[in-house]
């Protein structure tokens, strides 16, 4: 008896182990669900071990802990980024240093130059994405020739003095956001150490020729900024010095480390970078995004493992490209900020009743001299030919963003940056090879169609400007001709202009007994 009871007792405690054993609690919870926990309380124990020695650290400094926010780039899922600052705002969180990458760099500037959280939703939401992010100057700034060979010629390539062709260095120049983002920082444009803003702000860019995260706290805003975003193939490279610099998310899209380098205490790391997932709907863009982040997303990766605390909103796999759904977006940011509030709380941080911000109104800026540097192919006297009309006087932002869309619109500036030194104007002049080739069709009722072929070669000096172009118009009628065209003076107001070539054209003669037109050729 006592045996049977004994084999019982074993069959019974060999079927709850066999209930309760790894293997039939990984089939029936799964094991992706464990990795899961695993993972939430390992981040749980990170967060326990961070607020142990951050209240060892306020005891023995006796001073409240410094407080930083880390904003990562994500392309317009960085909106999300203003809900997380409104809701740190609104628990009155006090902010010490921020710092961002691409769109976080955007976000984290605004903060850190005066606008308030309601403020940067306005600028996102009127902003003329479309225009800020596209080429084309608007054409009243075009001058008239390239009008006319921009309406007659559809395509065209350049190419140097020794025919070397020459290839974009990205699709978009970035020259129409840059100048978005000089007047988004007009007022704080002589502010060159980012320590002197509140918060201190720090903004990551990637090393082009490197490969390595670079940590920007000082120099010209704008120019950081549109370094930190220049996505590679889709934006040009930005030089700033005698580096050239494009998007952080290729290096270290989570900027964490460079707010406890500034000085921090405890980090708040904001991250809507979007994980390596497998994707089979794709576009040039994702593909492009995606080759550019495998290296950031192992950086994050550590970055993640070095912050406080971790805010998550809910946007990772959104469209980065969708510059429409700002509400959803910044929703998503309030959201997850909310649920994180309290771990926040638990740190020994001073309480900021409400935020002051001493951001200055707009204002003019006297200038009355020019300086262009890095202008080689092209001289300096042209360029400033091309500002210097209403000089000297003052200048708003919208006039001197004037000023910059004509040099802008010349066929041989790819872009410009520009500075003011006291009273002087500083441009930094990007070229592009002057000379082009041209491709062009039309169509005609009366003549048929026509393909037309250009080329020009512009030469610039000192004393004389000249542009020599070649024409081949091919179809029914055909036709070639040379120009030579020569500018003097310092305002260029003496032209010389030389014409060859050679035309067919039809002849129309009015035959009046048949009431109609007869087409001699």
């Amino acid at each position: 008896m006592k045996l049977k009871h004994l084999y019982i007792l074993i069959i019974y405690s060999l079927i709850v182990f066999t209930i309760n054993s790894p293997e039939a609690l990984a089939n029936s919870v799964g094991i992706s669900q464990i990795d899961s926990e695993i993972q939430l309380k390992k981040e749980q124990l990170k967060e326990l071990e961070n607020l142990k020695r951050s209240i060892l650290k306020a005891k023995l400094s006796g001073k409240h802990l410094k407080v930083g926010v880390a904003l990562s780039g994500g392309g317009a899922k960085g909106f999300a980024h203003i809900g997380v600052l409104k809701v740190l705002e609104e628990n009155n969180i006090p902010i010490d240093y921020i710092s961002g990458t691409s769109m976080g760099a955007i976000v984290a500037s605004l903060y850190a130059t005066g606008y308030s959280p309601d403020e940067i939703e306005v600028v996102v939401k009127t902003m003329d994405w479309n225009y800020r992010l596209a080429n084309e100057p608007l054409r009243k700034y075009v001058p008239l020739s390239e009008k006319y060979n921009s309406q007659k010629y559809f395509a065209s390539i350049t190419y140097d003095n020794r025919l070397n062709i020459s290839l974009p260095k990205g699709v978009l120049t970035g020259e129409k956001s840059y100048l978005k983002l000089k007047e988004l920082f007009w007022n704080v444009q002589n502010v060159k150490s980012f320590d002197e803003f509140s918060p201190v702000l720090r903004i990551v860019a990637t090393d082009f020729n490197t490969g390595e995260a670079k940590t920007f706290d000082s120099g010209d805003l704008a120019k950081i900024v549109s370094a930190s975003m220049a996505i590679p193939t889709v934006y040009d490279p930005v030089k700033i010095g005698d580096n050239v610099y494009v998007d952080g998310m290729v290096s270290r899209n989570l900027p964490v480390e460079d707010l406890f380098k500034a000085g921090a205490d405890i980090v708040i790391a904001s991250d809507v970078g979007a994980p390596l997932v497998r994707d089979l709907n794709y576009n040039i863009l994702t593909v492009v995004t995606k080759i550019s982040s495998y290296r950031g997303v192992e950086s994050t990766e550590k970055q993640r493992e070095l912050a406080t605390i971790i805010i998550d909103p809910n946007v990772k796999l959104e469209n980065a490209s969708d510059f429409t759904h700002f509400d959803s977006f910044i929703s998503e940011g309030k959201i997850a900020t909310e649920i994180k509030i309290k771990d926040i709380e638990k740190y020994d941080i001073r309480k900021e009743e409400k935020r002051t911000i001493n951001r200055l109104p707009p204002h003019d800026v006297y200038i009355d001299k020019i300086k262009v540097i890095n202008a080689k192919n092209m001289n300096e006297t042209v360029v400033k030919e091309n500002l210097t009309k209403n000089i000297p006087n003052n200048f708003s932002y919208s006039e001197l963003e004037d000023l910059m869309m004509k040099l802008y619109a010349l066929s041989y500036v790819e872009k410009s940056y520009y500075h003011i030194e006291g009273s002087t104007l500083v441009v930094d002049v990007e070229e592009k090879d002057p000379n082009h080739i041209r491709v062009g069709m039309n169509y005609n009722s009366d003549i048929g169609a026509k393909l037309a072929i250009m080329t020009d070669l512009t030469k610039i000096g000192k004393f004389i400007g000249r542009t020599t172009t070649a024409e081949i118009e091919l179809g029914e009628y055909r036709s070639l001709e040379f120009n030579n065209f020569w500018y003097y003076g310092k305002n260029n107001k003496v032209g010389f202009d030389f014409k060859l070539g050679y035309e067919e054209l039809p002849i129309f003669i009015y035959r009046e007994s048949l009431f109609g037109f007869s087409n001699f050729y």
